[in-house]
């Protein structure tokens, strides 16, 4: 496996089961997965926040914003978790 990402801790934890990282689009698909499979609750609230991040990044791009004020509109609009 190879060594978690020390620059962004969050991403120790999407560590797949080769080693890779995978993005949040592509761990967001595992979630609607589980959830089709067995109507997890959980994995259905993961889905809407993933779902919410989203749609920050989505008016960040509409927006045109650089990379600053991104991060700015995303801890001024944090999903509800």
């Amino acid at each position: 496996m190879a060594a978690p990402d020390r620059r962004y801790a969050g991403y120790n934890h999407v560590v797949a089961e080769d080693g890779s990282r995978c993005c949040l689009a592509h761990a967001r698909r595992k979630y609607v997965m589980r959830q089709g499979q067995s109507k997890d609750q959980e994995s259905a609230r993961i889905v809407a926040l993933m779902d919410e991040l989203f749609a920050i990044d989505r008016e960040a791009r509409e927006q045109n914003l650089d990379h600053e004020q991104r991060d700015m509109l995303r801890q001024s609009e944090p999903p509800d978790c």
